[in-house]
């Protein structure tokens, strides 16, 4: 389907349509910030975001601040607002 939307050109469509669940499956897809994926889907207009994947993180703090930036843009508007969070001693 993201295929689909990319390759037809139909998110010039889809873009003026206000959604209220944007779910992703295969979410693993998003997590490099700078794929054509990504950045298409981030500029929808969403109420709420969903993620689905079975695919797990490769220990990179990049691959994890995409994809919470991804659902909450607000929150994590670049890389080094996850680094608070990473400086703590969790243990």
């Amino acid at each position: 389907m993201y295929e689909a939307i990319l390759l037809l050109n139909l998110q010039s469509f889809l873009h003026n349509i206000s959604w209220a669940v944007l779910g992703v499956d295969e979410a693993h897809r998003l997590k490099n910030d700078d794929s054509l994926l990504y950045r298409t889907l981030i500029g929808f207009d969403t109420n709420h975001r969903m993620l689905i994947t079975g695919t797990p993180l490769q220990n990179s703090l990049k691959e994890l601040w995409a994809l919470l930036h991804f659902i909450m843009p607000k929150r994590y508007k670049c890389f080094s607002s996850l680094s608070p969070l990473c400086s703590r001693d969790v243990f």
